[in-house]
Formats: structure tokens, C-alpha cells, sequence
């Protein structure tokens, strides 16, 4: 038999004759919903601090019995009833914004038989569940802003790389010193899209939308409220591109707000991936030269192995050739067409076998190749030369006062050269 020793919000279990464990609420890093409202599967709730979760979406209200019951597990997936359950303390514990907002909550093995809450009134919920009060509340009135803490957010939509398909979402990019900061630069075509927040929920996932339907063209967007929640189940708002070109999108998930800046009609790209035969299907980054200009090189290449590339490592809308097998020369150092809106499997193809350092010029929209040996330096510089040039460090990151000795990217007009400074 287990033994429990319930004490405020701490449950201690000694499992009989081998082990024994303490567990308690505040040491719960992450929380799934379990019940009728999700099928009895697995369900991650969404963290807004370190021992607050929240479900927000709709119930379907039952009697308790067979119907509208649920509890909580701090183990996901298939082991979601493999330890113990965040629960009621008796069973059949109804919650109503109306007449019960608030229950307690215990942590255990439920010795005894299952101990659930439920919803008897079907609707659009938000339940959460607060392990430091031991606490678990309900309400219908959603107004209050509530923070998300998440590891991840995924950009989905036809504005998108990965287009309709969560799991090809476009990774969005954390913030390295605000953990609610989230952030997005991309071309996007004309489309619609949405945010998530994992890549391997399908639609029943939680689900970042606008509160309204929002359009964002050259203009921008200087700032929109932001709702999280299962699915498309409050609504499917969503914000719809009508301009292409490069956007820089930032998520703020403390205030739930986001906002949009144009950039430019143009591809603007931090990061470039290439994909195919060369990299054996798989996404392998390129090296930022200079702005906008991303190298690769692979030796002892044969002939006719296709490659492409794509600004996030997704499968979908690619960098590619406007003709399918369109053959790159190991010394095409003029480069040929790269196009943004095709969305057939088409791939550049090498001529001949060798070595070839392909070189993606997104400023042009070219593709070449080189065989040469590179030189790590092209020319020596005193002080910092022509004033009027433009210096990138080797990350493509843009130096205003460059240091003598270091090398950098020096930029022209269009030409863009190696140089270190004397």
C-alpha cells in the first residue's frame, strides 16, 4: 500500500518496500489537462509563471459522473496517469464562474477512486490552476491579461515558409535577455497566418490570435493585442499580409501585444539554410559573408546533385530555380536567377563533379559557384579607409568604429570585399 501525508501543498509518497519520493506542487515545471474535455488525452496547459497554468477555450459541460470532468498532471503524453494528479479533494467538485469559482487543489495518487472537477454549462473557459496557493479557479471573462511563458512560437500560415502546415512552422526567435520577447524577420508573400506555441500539436494546440482580424501592409503595425488559447476555439482571427516584402514581427507576451515593421520590398535574410543532395535532405546553415550574402562549400561534389535553399530550416516555399534542374557550372561566378514565389519541387542541379563553393546573393537574387581557393584576405587598409564605406563584422553584423587588426566585411555602393585594418 502507498502511504500519503497530505500538508498544505506538499504530498509525501513512500512507495511500499523499494523507493521513496516527496513531491510537491511548487516543483511542477509544466502541467497537461486531462479529462473529458480532452478526450482523456494529454493536454499542455499554458505557464504565466513559475507555478501558474492556465486552459483557456471551450468545455462542454456534463454532470460529473460520465461528463465535463477534468483534473491535471504534471506528465504528459503517455504517461500522463503514471504518477500523482493534480486533483479535487472530493470527487465531483463542481466549478462556476456563477456560484464555485474556486477550489482547492490536491496532489496524489487519488488512493480510493478517481477525485475530479466539472463544469456542468458548456462554454468558452479560463481555468487555472495556481500550485503555489494550491488553488484552482474559474472564469468566463477573459479581459484580464494574463503573461505566457513559452520556450517556443511558430509562425503558420500561406505568409509562411511552411505555409497551412504546423508542423513546418517558421521558428520564431527568442530574445536573449527578455524571455517574453519573441521575434520574427522574414520575406512573407501575400497570405494569412497565425502563431503557436509547438510544432507537434497539429490545430489542437495553444494558439496565438488577434483579438480582430488585422491586415498589416507597408504601413506596418505599430501595435495589436494578442489572445492565446486551444486551438480556434474562442475564434480564428488571424492577420493577413498584403503587401510581400520583409517584415520584422515582435511578439511581447508579458503585455500580449504585437507589433510589425516593414522593412523592404526586398529578401532580407539573418539566416540562410541550404537543403538537397549536397546536404543529404537535411537543413545545414550557410556562412553570413557580408549582408544579405550566405556561402556553403562542398567538396569532391558529382554532377547532378539538386540543392535549393530556404531562409528557416522548414520544408515549403524555397529559394529555387524557375526551371526545374537548372545546372549550376563549378565556375559560374555571374550567378543565375533565384526566385521567391515558386512553389513546385524545382532545384539547382551541379554541372560537373569537383569542388564548388555556392554563394546565394540575396541582394542580386543570384546563385554562383567557385572553385577557387579562397583568400582570407583581399587587401590591407590604413585606418579604416574610404570614410563613406559601410564595415560588417564576419556574423554580417554592422561595425560603426572599426578596431585595427580585426577583419571585416567592407561594403561600397555593391562591392563587397574582405579586409583587415592597419
Amino acid at each position: 500500500m502507498k502511504k500519503i501525508c497530505w500538508l498544505a501543498a506538499v504530498a509525501t509518497l513512500s512507495i511500499s518496500g523499494t523507493a521513496s519520493a516527496q513531491a510537491t506542487l511548487s516543483e511542477i515545471s509544466e502541467l497537461f489537462m486531462v479529462g473529458d474535455p480532452t478526450q482523456w488525452s494529454a493536454f499542455e496547459l499554458v505557464k504565466t509563471s513559475d507555478h501558474v497554468f492556465f486552459y483557456q477555450g471551450k468545455v462542454e459541460g456534463g454532470d460529473g459522473v460520465s461528463t465535463g470532468r477534468f483534473r491535471a498532471s504534471a506528465w504528459g503524453a503517455d504517461v500522463v496517469f503514471n504518477g500523482p494528479q493534480v486533483h479535487a479533494v472530493e470527487d465531483k467538485t463542481l466549478l462556476s464562474p456563477a456560484t464555485s469559482a474556486t477550489a482547492n487543489i490536491d496532489y496524489n495518487n487519488m488512493e480510493g477512486g478517481d477525485k475530479n472537477w466539472y463544469i456542468a454549462e458548456s462554454g468558452n473557459y479560463r481555468i487555472v490552476f495556481d500550485l503555489d496557493k494550491a488553488i484552482v479557479s474559474i472564469t468566463s471573462d477573459f479581459s484580464e491579461v494574463l503573461p505566457v511563458i513559452t520556450p517556443s512560437v511558430y509562425a503558420v500560415g500561406d505568409a509562411t515558409i511552411g505555409g497551412w502546415n504546423p508542423a513546418e512552422g517558421t521558428p520564431l526567435t527568442l530574445d536573449a535577455t527578455n524571455p517574453y520577447i519573441f521575434t520574427y524577420q522574414t520575406y512573407m508573400k501575400g497570405g494569412a497566418f497565425k502563431f503557436s506555441l509547438r510544432n507537434d500539436k497539429e490545430w489542437d494546440g495553444n494558439w496565438i490570435h488577434p483579438a480582430q482580424n488585422i491586415t498589416i501592409g507597408a504601413e506596418g503595425l505599430k501595435k495589436c493585442a494578442i489572445e492565446v488559447f486551444r486551438g480556434a476555439d474562442l475564434n480564428d482571427n488571424q492577420w493577413t499580409v498584403s503587401e510581400a516584402g520583409t517584415y520584422k514581427i515582435t511578439l511581447d507576451l508579458r503585455n500580449m501585444e504585437m507589433s510589425a515593421e516593414y522593412l523592404s520590398d526586398k529578401v532580407i535574410a539573418n539566416q540562410l539554410y541550404m537543403v538537397g543532395d549536397l546536404t543529404n535532405w537535411s537543413f545545414q546553415p550557410m556562412e553570413q559573408v557580408s549582408p544579405n550574402v550566405f556561402e556553403a562549400t562542398f567538396d569532391n561534389c558529382e554532377s547532378g546533385k539538386r540543392f535549393r535553399a530556404s531562409m528557416a530550416p522548414v520544408w515549403g516555399t524555397h529559394l529555387r530555380p524557375e526551371i526545374d534542374n537548372t545546372e549550376l557550372a563549378i565556375d559560374n561566378k555571374y550567378g543565375l536567377d533565384i526566385k521567391m514565389d515558386q512553389n513546385e519541387d524545382y532545384n539547382w542541379t551541379t554541372k560537373e563533379p569537383g569542388t564548388y563553393k555556392i554563394r546565394f546573393d540575396l541582394n542580386k537574387m543570384k546563385v554562383s559557384a567557385n572553385n577557387e581557393p579562397a583568400t582570407s584576405i583581399t587587401e590591407i587598409i590604413q585606418d579604416g579607409g574610404n570614410a563613406t564605406c559601410e564595415y560588417f563584422n564576419l556574423q554580417g553584423i554592422r561595425v560603426m568604429n572599426p578596431v585595427a587588426g580585426e577583419v571585416y566585411i567592407q561594403r561600397t555602393g555593391t562591392t563587397v570585399r574582405k579586409v583587415i585594418i592597419r
